[in-house]
């Protein structure tokens, strides 16, 4: 049987060129903004970077969608069990998460500390936008770096336990579950937005008192994240297995 080692980091190392294309991505995007603002005219105009940390869940959902398939795959030419590749995914899942946080944190405070003399573009993340009052990477204490990176980690970790579920689903449903799935994501949006316009209406001072603190939020999504792991495991336990084509 394959110990776990040899198939982490064939994971790790199969994915490192996706993710070194994401973060130069990201990089070469603030850079061209910040050309653009350089060119706007106007004292008071400004520019701001705060979405790196959603697009890391959004990529990171998107990976995790094919990566545990591939895993699957491997693991079973390899004669590895599911239960041992499944660990190895969120293993997987969690050092890549950590990783993606952590450049994350250094990327915006490299930026930010480059541009502080100008003030003509402010880097931020979402807990900076969410918790603070400061919009600027460079001026958080070490304690608020680390507190953003550990919020970035969790809604990392979350957005591909998300993607590990919808992969799962997908490939354990016939056609018509399928339909009916993509359907439901497609309208996702509108009843997402109406349930949180009815708990905002309904629940509003609850949901200020709970979700108004940091930890709070980042127990609730490593709570979420564990279920959905959860569940993806136990689908993945008896999933047909094909061969990739």
């Amino acid at each position: 049987m394959v110990k776990a080692q040899p198939m982490l980091r064939f994971q790790l190392r199969e994915q490192l060129p996706a993710h070194l294309i994401f973060v130069a991505a990201n990089i070469g995007i603030i850079v061209i903004l910040m050309i653009v603002a350089q060119f706007m005219t106007g004292d008071d105009v400004t520019g701001s970077y705060t979405s790196i940390g959603l697009s890391a869940g959004i990529y990171m959902s998107i990976i995790a969608s094919t990566a545990l398939r591939s895993t699957f795959r491997l693991g079973a030419q390899l004669g590895t069990s599911r239960n041992r590749c499944f660990l190895d995914f969120v293993l997987f899942s969690i050092i890549t998460s950590f990783a993606l946080a952590v450049t994350i944190e250094v990327v915006l405070s490299v930026f930010s500390a480059a541009t502080i003399s100008t003030k003509m573009f402010h880097f931020a993340d979402l807990f900076s936008v969410l918790y603070l009052s400061e919009l600027d990477a460079g001026a958080l204490s070490l304690y608020q770096h680390l507190l953003s990176t550990v919020f970035n980690l969790c809604s990392i970790l979350f957005c591909t336990a998300i993607g590990t579920i919808l992969s799962m689903l997908f490939w354990r449903l016939n056609r018509l579950g399928r339909t009916v799935l993509f359907i439901l994501l497609i309208a996702s949006p509108c009843w997402f937005s109406l349930l949180l316009a009815h708990s905002l209406i309904t629940n509003l001072p609850t949901l200020f008192f709970f979700f108004g603190k940091p930890g709070n939020v980042m127990g609730v999504l490593l709570l979420a994240t564990a279920l959905l792991f959860f569940l993806s495991w136990l689908l993945g336990r008896t999933v047909h297995i094909r061969p990739a084509k």
